[in-house]
This record gives C-alpha cells, sequence and structure tokens, in this order.
C-alpha cells in the first residue's frame, strides 16, 4: 500500500513518514508495528490530515509519559494534578477551534490512535470540555516520526515560526 501511495503522488511528507513506518516494521524492533500494525498505521497517515497529526502529537507532548508498553495507563492518571486542564487549555495554541480540535481527536479515535474519555471526571474544568488520552498505538506511531522520519513533536503556532 505504502509503494502504491508513494507512486500515485503522496507528498514527500507522507513518503518520509511511510517510509518510517515500514522501515522500524522491516528492522524487527522491540514495540514496533508488526506487518497488520505497519498497514494500519499507513493506511492511517495516508488518510489523515496534517492537523490531525497535528493534534496527535498535541497529545503525545502531554500524554507520552503516561503510556507505557507493558502497563495499561491509570485512567485517573490523565487527570492527575490537572493535566487534562492543562491539555485541552494549551490546545487553543495549535491555531484551531477548540471544536476542530475535538473532531480532529475524535477521528483519530477511529485509528486507535487516541480515546475519548468521560467528561464527568471532576478536574476536566469547563463541562464543555471533552477529554481525549494519548493510546499506544498513538505513542508508538509519533515515536516513529520522530525518531525515524526526522520530525518533531513541536506543534504550537509560535514554535513552529522560523
Amino acid at each position: 500500500m505504502a509503494t502504491e501511495r508513494i507512486f500515485w503522488g503522496a507528498s514527500a511528507k507522507k513518503v518520509r513518514r511511510f517510509a518510517a513506518v515500514v522501515s522500524q516494521e522491516l528492522a524487527g524492533a522491540p514495540f514496533y508495528p508488526n506487518v497488520e500494525e505497519a498497514m494500519a498505521f499507513i493506511r492511517a497517515l495516508d488518510e489523515l490530515s496534517e492537523d490531525d497529526i497535528r493534534a496527535l502529537k498535541h497529545l503525545y507532548n502531554y500524554q507520552s509519559r503516561l503510556v507505557g508498553e507493558i502497563d495499561s495507563a491509570n485512567y485517573n492518571s490523565f487527570f492527575q494534578n490537572n493535566s487534562m486542564r492543562e491539555m485541552l487549555d494549551d490546545a487553543v495554541n495549535l491555531g484551531m477551534s477548540m471544536g476542530e480540535f475535538y473532531a480532529y481527536c475524535s477521528r483519530l479515535s477511529g485509528y486507535g490512535l487516541a480515546l475519548r474519555l468521560d467528561r464527568t471526571h471532576g478536574t476536566v474544568g469547563n463541562p464543555d470540555n471533552i477529554p481525549f488520552r494519548l493510546t499506544l498505538l498513538g505513542k508508538r506511531l509519533i515515536d516513529i516520526l520522530v525518531s525515524v522520519a526526522g520530525e518533531t513533536s513541536t506543534v504550537k503556532l509560535a514554535d513552529l515560526k522560523p
């Protein structure tokens, strides 16, 4: 699938992303994608927009330390010390509306890269806030993009300007 997309006009950035995923699968790196997971990552990368990836990187920046390879993440750890509220409050610095951010996170959920959490948790803050968390698959994908494809996890507009 990656080869087909490369030949049918994928952008240079997508080609680098596809190649990073395939190289990790071929290298057989521990905790990196098997063939099925690599294919799912490539399909997701092909279909997701740059704003979807920016939303995923935003979740990654706030939550990657909470998502481990072996242990399942504790639900409450995503809310401790107002971390969910801070992550959501900081999303306005991505240059998108909160409605757009929630839509991107919802789309990421469809690929298993993020999960929507219960919004009744007491530390979410504004009742209109919708909490999302990074999944292990989402963390693995961003790890590949950063370590192999040479991308940065920086997503704030102020940090992206030359």
